[in-house]
């Protein structure tokens, strides 16, 4: 991802990626979701293989918007997924801050300038039997009403899989590696255990 890992090595700390510059948002997940459109476009160039996507919290909101712009896919699995990043914003300030005419006014034009970049924005184009998605019941992070059950019904009710745990527990999930190998499999990507 932009600004993360490898790529945010010599970035000032001040600069991020959600951040409260709403361009500077706009403009990773942009870069994010072209970056995503050419690896694939690569592996297709030149291993002529199957693709298919797996994205974490942001990475699943990149997914989600991938879903939107590359219908070839051979799946689309959204794991724990951020899909509005006001929202989001919204619910972790503080209620002092949110109070604030200027965060109000900020999130106003956050919701118009991130529409351009929101996965529910764009209707999914992966087929809908390929459209997979798991979040924790008890994840703090990404709610899972205002986060995770929007794309779903933006997704129209694709397979989901809801795990007892927060927004990392999937790490330790055995009922999501389950699901996830399900989906892969129903998808192509990978074969049954039995076979």
């Amino acid at each position: 991802m932009p600004l993360h890992g490898r790529r945010r090595r010599g970035v000032l700390p001040s600069v991020g990626f959600p951040s409260d510059d709403l361009l500077e948002t706009v403009h990773g997940v942009a870069q994010a979701v072209w970056d995503t459109r050419r690896l694939v476009g690569w592996i297709r160039l030149h291993e002529g293989e199957e693709v298919g996507l797996f994205g974490l919290s942001l990475g699943g909101y990149t997914a989600a918007v991938v879903a939107g712009t590359e219908g070839a896919l051979s799946c689309v699995i959204a794991g724990v997924p951020a899909v509005d990043f006001v929202e989001l914003f919204e619910r972790h300030a503080p209620t002092a801050i949110r109070r604030l005419p200027a965060f109000t006014e900020l999130a106003a034009a956050a919701r118009v300038v991130h529409h351009v970049v929101s996965p529910l924005a764009l209707p999914p184009l992966v087929d809908p039997g390929r459209r997979f998605i798991f979040a924790g019941l008890a994840d703090r992070l990404i709610h899972p009403r205002y986060q995770v059950r929007a794309l779903w019904e933006h997704w129209q009710q694709p397979s989901i899989h809801w795990f007892e745990g927060s927004h990392i527990g999937f790490l330790w999930s055995r009922t999501v590696r389950e699901f996830v190998q399900n989906a892969l499999t129903v998808s192509g990507m990978a074969q049954s255990d039995a076979a």
